[in-house]
């Protein structure tokens, strides 16, 4: 029977695949079937909702503290200005209402209406949405993986993705990358399943998860790539003659070129970004000098052989890439891979700064990671009997996952551990929170990496702790007279200025100083932490 929603040359392409599907794939025979690999499943999810739940109501000050606290300060914003949804506002706004460009912000929207659900803004609230984009990830790649290989790989996929140190820390964090890969993996999951099998409910899934993955992590439209290589597995020379791919390439990128549009004309208002694009804002597209450093590539391999993968990991997914396919619409997976590398190229210093732009790498590679040891579960030729060797084999897939648990509780633990810097910020912010009035506007001193960046991006943690709104300064900025006049003149009220500043990776220690913006002294914190 022909598909339901197949037109034309599509038609007979999915006819012709569904066919030789059952010769090129024998994995996949009887993988439909509910076993106990679901239960078997189910606990890796739980096991992945537990690992993300540890230390839930810890304090924003670990890794990645600048990204969590502006996330934190848009939802916090959301809940206590009552801000329209296409609004999202920053802490530092100086004068100005604070609506910055920035990815569509679902993510920090939900967690501010959740805020409203329990009457107040818990960061351990941002956190919980967080394990839950995450663990919901684990499902749909089993079910992805499971597609070609077969459930003893799809296991391993889900189970490599769940202890992987970089999915395991930031599928807790207070940011959106856990549901960009939420919709992500979505994506390839059920466009696969469209363009295999196509149905208007497969088409409007397909859709959605791509729309939202493009809106909520823009360089996301990396995915187009795997996608056209599904589309041309189906269709072949037919593809721009099929009106579905086209409907699809319209509803997946005008909502997205609608947004970007409207996130360019808030940043008109107040000149508030995150830098999305290079011309005004933090420079992490295209850098040649990065390129051609041999520096760069062995940082981007140090991380994928050890918070990203472990170095187990990486070994294991360079072997499943390596394995033979049973058929060209597997090498989805390859291409997909090509896109992040491409994606890495294009995007050099946003990935050498920011280590959880390599997140994405994660599921791809817990697929082949999953094929490399679900090979070696089968055994070649999938040979069944007691000279097949078969306990033996079985006890090495168990040694491998066991070692990549460890491997990734090593690589993780750093990332879980509070900064020492973040720490002494957060003390002295709550400090000053009791000292300046609620409506005050406050200049604070930091350090900031985006000082050449036309319109940077400011460090929010001191002023997200302080909950004021205001500038930040850098510290030597202080002593530009000028500058302090202009800022008073906008409303300036409070300045918490660095008098010293001692920042190790294991210990900090920070002095600053409170005054008013007609010079008296109000307050000297200090804070002292190590690790």
């Amino acid at each position: 029977m022909t598909p339901a929603g197949a037109s034309g040359p599509l038609r007979g392409r999915v006819v012709r695949r569904a066919q030789a599907s059952t010769v090129e794939s024998p994995s996949r025979a009887g993988a439909s079937g509910l076993g106990p690999s679901m239960w078997l499943l189910a606990a890796v999810v739980l096991l992945g909702l537990g690992i993300r739940c540890i230390d839930l109501g810890a304090p924003l000050v670990d890794e990645q503290a600048w990204r969590q606290t502006d996330t934190a300060a848009i939802a916090r914003n959301y809940f206590e200005e009552g801000r329209p949804f296409l609004y999202p506002s920053v802490d530092w706004r100086g004068g100005t209402p604070g609506y910055v460009e920035m990815e569509f912000p679902l993510y920090p929207y939900l967690v501010a209406k959740l805020y409203a659900a329990f009457g107040r803004a818990e960061e351990w609230i941002g956190r919980l949405v967080s394990a839950l984009f995450s663990a919901g990830t684990i499902p749909l790649l089993f079910l992805l993986a499971r597609r070609f290989y077969g459930p003893p790989a799809a296991l391993v996929a889900a189970f490599t993705f769940t202890i992987a140190p970089m999915s395991a820390f930031f599928g807790r964090a207070f940011m959106p990358e856990p549901a960009m890969l939420f919709f992500s993996v979505g994506t390839i999951l059920l466009f696969d399943s469209w363009v295999e099998k196509p149905t208007h409910w497969r088409l409007a899934g397909a859709v959605g998860f791509a729309t939202l993955a493009f809106l909520v992590k823009v360089p996301t439209l990396y995915l187009g790539l795997p996608l056209l290589f599904l589309a041309m597995e189906k269709s072949g020379g037919n593809l721009f003659r099929e009106p579905q791919l086209w409907a699809f390439a319209l509803l997946t990128l005008v909502p997205t070129a609608l947004w970007y549009r409207h996130a360019y004309a808030l940043f008109q208002k107040t000149h508030l970004t995150f830098g999305i694009w290079n011309h005004y804002g933090y420079a992490k597209w295209g850098n040649v000098s990065l390129l051609t450093s041999a520096d760069f590539y062995l940082l981007m391999l140090r991380r994928l052989g050890g918070v990203t993968l472990t170095p187990l990991g990486l070994a294991l997914m360079v072997v499943g890439a390596a394995l033979p396919v049973a058929s060209r619409r597997e090498r989805v997976f390859h291409v997909w891979l090509l896109a992040l590398v491409l994606y890495v190229l294009l995007v050099p210093e946003g990935n050498r700064t920011l280590m959880y732009y390599q997140l994405p790498f994660v599921p791809v590679g817990a697929v082949f990671v999953g094929k490399a040891l679900g090979r070696l579960w089968e055994g070649p030729g999938r040979v069944r009997g007691p000279a097949s060797g078969r306990p033996m084999r079985r006890v090495a897939v168990g040694l491998c996952l066991g070692s990549m648990a460890l491997l990734s509780v090593r690589f993780a633990a750093p990332l879980f551990a509070a900064s020492p810097y973040y720490v002494a910020q957060r003390d002295i912010g709550r400090e000053v929170e009791a000292r300046v009035p609620k409506d005050a506007l406050l200049v604070v001193g930091d350090f900031d990496t985006n000082v050449g960046a036309q319109y940077r991006t400011q460090s929010p943690t001191l002023l997200y702790y302080a909950h004021r709104k205001g500038w930040q300064l850098l510290p030597g900025e202080f002593g530009d007279r000028s500058l302090i006049d202009s800022l008073v003149r906008g409303g300036a009220r409070f300045f918490l200025i660095p008098d010293s500043i001692d920042w190790k990776p294991n210990r900090a220690s920070v002095s600053m100083l409170l005054v008013e913006s007609g010079g008296r002294n109000v307050a000297r914190f200090r804070r002292d932490v190590r690790r």
